[in-house]
């Protein structure tokens, strides 16, 4: 048989642009707040989110 064409080579994928990782964080940022804020609700003794605001959990006791 003769000689095959050559198949081009795929080229790899690019890395990720820095936008891309500052998009990826961005998306990941609202999750991770909420669980932190939920995480820290629910260990905080007297803490009553209907009473305090989730900002008062940065700051200590209740």
């Amino acid at each position: 048989m003769a000689n095959a064409p050559a198949v081009p080579a795929v080229p790899a994928a690019p890395a990720a642009r820095g936008s891309d990782r500052l998009l990826i964080a961005g998306a990941a940022a609202g999750p991770l707040f909420f669980a932190s804020a939920l995480t820290q609700m629910v260990t905080r003794e007297g803490f009553d989110i209907t009473r305090h605001p989730i900002s008062q959990l940065a700051t200590g006791g209740t």
